[in-house]
């Protein structure tokens, strides 16, 4: 009974924690949200930065807030075993043996108990209210398990998917000039992952694919009509993507939606990470390549109307929207870089400190409290 009733406070904190990240999920997204304008002149690293920590901070709360609430339920629970105690060796005036062989009335324990705890926490809830909230509470927990689960059993499969995918498409050699280009490009990029470049009739749009070992693929028509000009521009963008570790993040934003699958401030964080990851990208392909911002944005621009990407976790030169992508490159260099580092880190401080202070936050505080007036469990004790 003990184990069972251990595991019915752990999803009761767990259903606790998912009811709590709606309204504080929702309130740490503006914060983000607000950080995110006041940095609109900032570089796109800054605003990337901030926008996948707020989605990570959302991501966390369901198991901070389950973690605290659950503990909280267990110090309940230490109290009312302290209390029993206290109670037993009162009635047998300090002798502890006679206390453990002569507890008695259970029932008379049970209320004096009960008593006490109401005196020192007034109840909040009827028993009946309690007793079928923490019902639902266990429901929720469960069905969010079942839930993400499968979100997180179709990550793994499109992992899987990937691998395969990788090595049925990269099956093609890229023309010498292709090759010579990538090559300059990585040894100026000074990629420390290997990386190849491969050759497929399978895509439509130069992308990356590959978590350990990336391939940057080339799709078999755009080999012979894409002029040496924007070459360099498609290959330092999809190298950028390789040095960025932009794969393994994505990787890690899906996981994040994953858990947060029933959070509707999940996907407009999420827009907005993949906007600024690809502006982040362009800012830093710009460094490498031998032309201007406008032949870079006009190669961007040749691949645009081909916008079919094989799998969900490739990056490709067509993410994004082109439009604001190339205002945003017009604005590149704009602003102080110490201002940026300064604003930025005081902003992220501020989403972590308001994450973990909502776990003292009076509804969260309030919810613990009037459940567990009513969940004494005395009778497992005896």
């Amino acid at each position: 009974m003990a184990s069972t009733h251990v595991v019915i406070m752990v999803l009761q904190g767990m259903g606790w924690g998912l009811v709590h990240t709606l309204w504080i999920g929702s309130l740490l997204a503006l914060l983000t949200g607000g950080a995110l304008r006041s940095l609109r002149r900032s570089p796109a690293w800054a605003r990337y930065g901030v926008a996948f920590s707020g989605l990570l901070l959302v991501a966390a709360l369901p198991i901070q807030l389950a973690t605290f609430i659950t503990l909280k339920y267990v110090e309940h629970e230490n109290w009312v075993t302290r209390s029993v105690t206290e109670l037993l060796v009162e009635q047998s005036d300090g002798d502890h043996s006679r206390a453990i062989t002569g507890a008695g009335n259970a029932a008379q324990v049970r209320s004096t108990v009960k008593a006490r705890h109401d005196a020192m926490y007034p109840p909040l809830l009827s028993a009946r209210t309690a007793r079928w909230i923490g019902i639902g509470l266990v429901g929720i927990a469960g069905l969010w398990i079942c839930l993400a689960g499968l979100f997180f059993a179709r990550i793994a499969a499109d992992v899987i998917s990937l691998r395969r995918t990788t090595s049925l498409l990269a099956n093609g050699r890229a023309e010498r000039r292709w090759r010579t280009e990538f090559e300059a490009l990585r040894g100026r990029m000074r990629l420390s992952v290997p990386v190849r470049l491969a050759v497929s009739p399978r895509v439509d749009v130069p992308i990356v694919v590959g978590l350990i070992r990336p391939v940057v693929l080339i799709p078999a028509s755009t080999q012979s009509a894409v002029g040496n000009d924007h070459l360099e521009a498609i290959l330092a963008h999809e190298l950028g993507h390789v040095r960025r570790w932009d794969l393994v993040m994505n990787l890690v934003q899906r996981c994040a939606e994953a858990t947060l699958f029933f959070h509707p401030a999940t996907k407009w964080l999420s827009r907005w990470i993949a906007e600024e990851r690809e502006c982040s990208t362009d800012a830093l392909a710009c460094r490498f390549i031998s032309g201007s911002p406008g032949d870079y944005l006009r190669a961007l621009a040749a691949v645009e109307n081909k916008r079919l990407s094989p799998h969900r976790l490739a990056l490709g030169v067509d993410g994004g929207d082109l439009l604001r992508r190339a205002r945003r490159l017009k604005e590149m260099g704009r602003g102080s870089r110490m201002w940026t580092v300064a604003a930025s880190g005081s902003l992220l401080v501020g989403l972590v400190a308001a994450a973990f202070l909502a776990n003292w936050s009076p509804p969260v505080r309030a919810s613990v409290e009037a459940v567990m007036q009513h969940g004494l469990q005395i009778a497992s004790l005896f």
